[in-house]
Parts: C-alpha cells; sequence; structure tokens
C-alpha cells in the first residue's frame, strides 16, 4: 500500500516531535506533485499539556512558501449565532493584549449560517480559593436552571481540565440523583463508597495504621474537611 496523499486534521495539536515524523512525508508528496491539506484553528489550541505547539500551524505558510495557499473558512455551520458573536468579541479583545497578539493575529471574524438569535453564554468568575463543595452545588444549580428551560440531561456537558475533577463532580452528581456517563464514572475504584469499603476492610485488618485511620475518620465526618474527628475504636466497631 503507498500513500502519497495526506490530510492532517486539528493540526494546531500537534508536537513538534510528531510534525518532525509527518513533515518529511509532506515533503515526499509535494516533491512528486501530490495535493496534502492541513487543518487547523489556532484559537482551538488547547492541548498544550500534550506538548502541543500552535506555532507550527501559525508557521506554516512560510515553511512551505510558494507551495501552499491558505483559505479561511469565515462561516461557522455548526454554532448558535450568538455562540459565534461572542468569540468574535472575545478573541478580538484578546488580540489587544500583548501575550496573544502573535497567537490571534490571523484569526478572522466568522459569520453564523444559522438565521435565528440562538445560544447563550454566562461567564462567571470563581475565586480560586473558594471553596470545593460551593462549587460542585453552583454545577448542580445550572443542570436544574437548564433542566427547567426544558434541556435534557443528555444535551448537557461538564468539561474538566483533570479526570479527578470530573471523579468529583460525576460522584457528586450522582449522590444529588443527576444521571451521568463518563469514563472515568464507569470505573469502580472511582467509586466513594468503594473507596469506604476498602479502607474499612483495611482498617479492620490494621487498626495501627494511622494514616488509613485517619483516611476513614474522613469518610465518616465528611461535612468538613478541615476538621476531621478522631474516632475511637469502639465508636467505629458501632458504626
Amino acid at each position: 500500500t503507498f500513500i502519497d496523499t495526506f490530510m492532517i486534521d486539528e493540526f494546531q495539536d500537534t508536537s513538534d516531535l510528531q510534525w518532525k515524523n509527518f513533515r518529511p512525508l509532506i515533503e515526499n508528496s509535494l516533491s512528486n506533485g501530490k495535493d496534502n491539506i492541513i487543518v487547523g484553528d489556532v484559537k482551538q489550541s488547547i492541548y498544550r499539556f500534550r506538548d502541543a505547539n500552535w506555532k507550527l500551524l501559525h508557521n506554516l505558510e512560510q515553511e512551505f512558501k510558494g507551495r501552499s495557499q491558505v483559505i479561511s473558512l469565515d462561516t461557522n455551520y455548526r454554532s448558535e449565532k450568538n455562540i459565534v458573536a461572542f468569540n468574535n468579541v472575545f478573541f478580538g479583545t484578546l488580540l489587544k493584549l500583548d501575550n496573544f497578539k502573535e497567537a490571534y493575529k490571523t484569526a478572522n471574524e466568522q459569520k453564523s449560517a444559522k438565521p435565528d438569535t440562538s445560544g447563550y453564554i454566562h461567564l462567571e468568575y470563581i475565586e480560586e480559593d473558594e471553596n470545593k463543595k460551593n462549587i460542585l452545588k453552583k454545577i448542580l444549580e445550572y443542570i436544574y436552571i437548564c433542566q427547567e428551560k426544558g434541556f435534557k440531561l443528555g444535551h448537557i456537558a461538564i468539561l474538566v481540565r483533570k479526570n479527578r475533577k470530573g471523579s468529583e463532580i460525576a460522584e457528586f452528581l450522582l449522590e444529588n440523583k443527576i444521571s451521568i456517563i463518563s469514563e472515568e464514572s464507569l470505573l469502580i475504584n472511582n467509586s466513594r463508597a468503594v473507596q469506604f469499603l476498602l479502607c474499612l476492610l483495611k482498617w479492620l485488618k490494621n487498626d495501627q495504621d494511622l494514616i488509613n485511620t485517619r483516611i476513614l475518620c474522613s469518610f465518616l465526618n465528611p461535612e468538613n474537611e478541615h476538621y476531621i474527628k478522631t474516632y475511637t475504636k469502639d465508636e467505629i466497631d458501632r458504626i
């Protein structure tokens, strides 16, 4: 099997190492008179923890000068009109900041293909030290609000930076009778009930393990994370 034409999608999430592997293939294809397609959007470069380098896409035209053609798509067929309008304002504002000028200088305004003015965005700044339980309660409140407006749970998605955060949210929502589906939530060892039982079994085997005992106490007194009541052996036996 010979592959002489390549299409690379989501190129803004490509790392330097990946490009070192892709580039010779593209060069060989071009030298044989073949066409290739690279698709990407610098504004969507969100995977920098994977070593993605947005500058690869940013500098692509210059790298293949005389051998490339840039086609900018100015119409958004997926998002609602108000979402597109918000993004135009948001990235237009970032262009005024020195840290973002270089990254977004080629970011063109989008037009929405949707005829009506639907779509809604709400931003809320949360203090870094705000209590985790308050944040979880806010998430639950917004879910209730969406349901009141006629949205089904299957229409709602919650995005997080780390899997651990997703597990915490999933656990909290399940405790409040909100059905959820997530990769993390399907893992049995992420169940707080399972974690408690494992901790209890460890304690029954060795009640001198102080670290495990403290963790067990935190399960028994979950209302206050900053104060853990120390239970006696007799109290735990009764529980």
